[in-house]
């Protein structure tokens, strides 16, 4: 994959999120905000997500921001998001589309 591809991948899941693209963070997140830490993942087979979000994860916690995973397969439009369920509960009803379940429901 050619080095400009992955990086307009970032400017893109930047652009919608309404900031810009981190430079230089050893490989800790893709993206600057300042609530989530997001990782854009621009391949052909996601069979490492599980593992890409668990670092992710573990460095999100450290810095107290929300992982969020972005993945696209080259040549694809539909990009899809990973996420801690608990965590986007929390959001989902913060933005006051939370469902009355109870914790034990979910």
């Amino acid at each position: 994959m050619h080095n400009r591809t992955w990086k307009r991948e970032e400017y893109n899941v930047a652009k919608a999120l309404g900031t810009s693209r981190a430079l230089n963070t050893d490989g800790k997140a893709d993206i600057l905000h300042d609530i989530f830490l997001v990782d854009t993942k621009l391949r052909g087979s996601w069979d490492s997500a599980g593992s890409w979000f668990d670092k992710l994860s573990k460095e999100a916690q450290k810095k107290g921001k929300i992982a969020v995973l972005t993945l696209r397969k080259p040549n694809k439009q539909k990009r899809l998001v990973v996420i801690d369920f608990d965590n986007f509960v929390s959001l989902t009803k913060a933005a006051g589309w939370g469902s009355e379940l109870s914790e034990g429901d979910r």
